[in-house]
């Protein structure tokens, strides 16, 4: 139909080519799945056909999945199950179809695209690099809904289908045909030509299996029994013209994965399959703390359907979608997707945060090419790292060789990490540390576009080697430090041109942590802010414009709820108890193994500094304080801290709970609620603070920052957004009731006591 597809017929074989008009992808939006429902209502009844063909004229995409706004805009479990059966009932009408059907994977095949590729007969899959099969819906707090839980387990294995239900984990084309989701994969510069040859294979088997085919019965989904009756004895009907067609199509033996001895019974037994299931459960709920319900309701639905009757598992499916669709949680994981995708639209220099700079007083390079680090420690070979992974040159200078040779090795650790998980190969490993070159001199930086400083946290020393940095670059190039809490604003005065500074902040470690931070200072030109987030998008970060200021944006939100979690130790709090109530609140690790990961005297020192820009609310914790007095409790860097880690476990110790005690005021305990509320408050003063000074654009972004960049869990949408869950009117009493009974610092700021009386919202939700 113009401006969703093209269709044509020749020679008995019917072509249906996606092509969304005005759009980069195909969605399948409600209008286009009434097109589509309209033009298979057409061929139903069309037994002059004998095969019918679906591809995309989109480069690289094939179907991009449903159109998430409308999912976003369902309020009602009602109106999301009528949503699913209704995309269920044109799924069903194209597998009904009085003949077979063939979906060509041309590129990225994505939810609701390849649950309508499993409604298809037969799947062919290109070649080409950018296809990729896959059912994300998990990823927004939803799971399939158009047939995917049902189609799916019952094509390919159980440990098969289980990962890409559970975890949205895509698979190429060459690995689809290996797992028996494609039946074939074929060269994308010859796919017309294998096309043709399939359509005339199937002709004969078609012909042979027409007189045969169940015409009497209902199409019509208000037809209740008769239609589920119709809907299965149709399968039934091509089920037999695929296994006849198999051989033609396949000629050679299926290279389908070989499973572990106890892999027939776990796939092709009633009781394996629900073993499975049942481990599936416990890993989903291990890694989650029961969360995130979107994956448990899938193995919900897989495990009271398969086996059973296929029709009536297509309406269970749709009442879980329903029920999923409806709820908070898939709605701030939406939001998540959209902030996403907005971040990857870069600015107009006059809305980036704190440039002060004149827009175009910077003389930048036209694209970054060669770069270089300076500093080689851990963080530095982690940036280093980075740049060669994305196919960048990289110099990683220090004053020593011993230095640059813990950069090169802190580079080739993460390769060699990558490379034992299978995600990279040994050729590709070498072809990156080969990108990286170790340098004692500014010989290599003499051509680079952009060179980020990742020296040792002392302001005169930065200061020192940016100053001589600058001497030794190109005039257009872009000079970055990785600082992660001094001052941009100070750093500038070193250097003659500091409208090309920036600061670009990426979190320990490199090669996990998906965030940057882009400082902008009253120097900074926003041209090269924009430069500095878009070489982090090509790095596949994700960039947040930050205003120049004390704790930059997200330590300044994160530090006041650690420094509040060592408070509640000084009143009583048990280590192990709170790091297990804030884990199961959804946060990846408790406060305290957090401030083991980040290092003791890291925190201790980010603490001070806030403490003497906000006296007032941020005072360091005395616990937090006092550890200067055992320089040995390192954390996990040198597996001494709150926790003891050796042979791979982690235990209290025993020196820590003893300088505890020491501090501890009086006796009795930290009720439940205080030790989730007080830490929150702090988090949420500091973040409104942050938004309304200007330190970040948006609420959005905020939230975004604070996912990314600290781990706060993705299914509460961020910590702006959880107040607004919560109620900013009861996050305000909450910091009213503890700065009258505690102390002052938690006196919340006049932006959320104003939000809160005027009943405004960060949010339209």
């Amino acid at each position: 139909m113009k401006g969703y597809f093209s269709y044509s017929e020749q020679d008995g074989v019917a072509r249906l080519t996606l092509d969304l008009e005005g759009k980069p992808v195909n969605l399948l939006s409600s209008d286009v799945m009434a097109a589509l429902d309209e033009k298979f209502r057409e061929l139903e009844s069309r037994t002059d056909l004998h095969l019918l063909i679906i591809d995309s004229n989109k480069k690289g995409i094939f179907i991009a999945g449903a159109d998430i706004k409308e999912i976003q805009g369902i309020t009602r479990e009602e109106e999301a199950y009528e949503k699913a059966k209704g995309g269920q009932d044109v799924l069903n009408r194209l597998e009904m179809m009085p003949f077979p059907s063939i979906a060509y994977i041309n590129g990225a095949c994505m939810g609701g695209g390849t649950e309508l590729a499993l409604a298809c007969t037969f799947r062919l899959t290109s070649d080409d690099a950018k296809t990729k099969i896959a059912l994300p819906e998990v990823n927004l707090g939803i799971m399939p809904g158009f047939g995917g839980t049902q189609r799916l387990p019952r094509l390919v294995d159980i440990s098969q289908a289980l990962p890409m239900i559970l975890t949205g984990k895509p698979q190429d084309g060459k690995k689809a045909e290996k797992i028996g989701l494609s039946d074939r994969v074929i060269p994308h510069g010859y796919s017309e030509f294998f096309l043709n040859e399939f359509a005339s294979k199937i002709r004969g088997v078609v012909e042979k299996q027409r007189s045969s085919f169940p015409s009497g019965g209902t199409t019509n989904p208000a037809d209740g029994s008769g239609y589920l009756k119709t809907l299965n004895s149709r399968r039934k009907w091509l089920n037999e013209i695929r296994k006849q067609a198999y051989g033609l199509i396949r000629p050679v033996k299926r290279g389908k994965i070989q499973s572990p001895a106890y892999g027939w019974f776990l796939n092709k037994t009633a009781l394996g399959r629900s073993m499975a299931l049942n481990n599936a459960k416990k890993s989903v709920l291990a890694k989650t703390q029961g969360n995130y319900p979107a994956p448990l309701e899938a193995i919900s639905t897989i495990h009271n359907t398969l086996g059973g009757n296929f029709a009536k598992g297509l309406i269970y499916e749709a009442r879980k979608f329903g029920k999923l669709a409806a709820s908070d949680i898939s709605k701030n994981l939406i939001q998540i997707y959209f902030l996403t995708e907005e971040n990857k639209k870069l600015p107009d220099p006059e809305h980036v945060p704190g440039a002060g700079a004149k827009a175009g007083s910077a003389d930048l390079p036209e694209t970054i090419g060669n770069t270089g680090v300076l500093g080689a420690g851990v963080m530095g070979g982690g940036i280093a790292w980075l740049f060669s992974k994305a196919g960048y040159d990289v110099a990683l200078k220090d004053i020593s060789w011993d230095a640059v040779q813990k950069g090169f090795d802190a580079a080739k650790k993460i390769y060699g990490q990558l490379k034992k998980r299978r995600k990279l190969s040994s050729r590709e490993v070498n072809l990156g540390m080969h990108r990286i070159s170790g340098t004692l001199d500014y010989e290599s930086f003499v051509r680079a576009d952009i060179v980020v400083e990742a020296v040792v946290e002392k302001m005169s020393v930065k200061q020192a080697v940016l100053s001589e940095l600058e001497e030794n670059v190109p005039e257009n190039s872009i000079i970055a430090s990785n600082t992660s809490s001094l001052s941009i604003n100070e750093m500038a005065k070193a250097l003659k041109k500091p409208e090309r500074f920036a600061g670009m902040h990426f979190f320990n470690p490199v090669n996990r942590m998906p965030l940057v931070e882009v400082i902008s200072g009253e120097q900074t030109d926003p041209r090269a802010a924009i430069e500095v987030a878009r070489f982090a998008l090509k790095l596949k970060k994700t960039p947040v414009f930050v205003k120049d200021g004390p704790g930059f944006l997200v330590n300044r939100i994160l530090m006041p709820y650690l420094n509040e979690a060592a408070y509640l130790l000084s009143q009583g709090a048990d280590v192990e108890e709170t790091d297990r109530q804030w884990k199961k609140w959804g946060m990846p690790m408790g406060p305290y193994t957090l401030i083991d990961e980040i290092g003791i005297d890291v925190a201790r020192k980010v603490a001070k500094i806030l403490e003497d820009a906000y006296p007032d609310r941020m005072k360091a914790a005395p616990i937090l304080e006092g550890l200067k007095d055992h320089p040995q409790l390192l954390g996990k860097k040198n597996k001494q801290g709150f926790y003891l880690y050796k042979n791979g476990k982690k235990t209290l110790n025993p020196e820590m709970q003893s300088i505890i005690k020491k501090h501890q005021t009086g006796g009795g305990r930290v009720s439940s609620e205080d030790r989730i509320y007080r830490p929150l408050v702090m988090m949420v003063n500091e973040a409104v603070r942050c938004l309304d000074e200007g330190v970040v654009g948006t609420p959005g972004m905020l939230d975004l920052a604070m996912i990314m960049g600290t781990g706060f869990p993705p299914f509460r949408g961020g910590v702006l957004r959880t107040a607004q869950q919560i109620g900013l009117s009861t996050m305000s009493d909450k910091a009213l009731q503890y700065s009258s009974s505690i102390d002052g610092r938690f006196t919340a700021p006049e932006g959320l006591s104003n939000r809160a009386k005027s009943n405004s919202a960060f949010f339209n939700m």
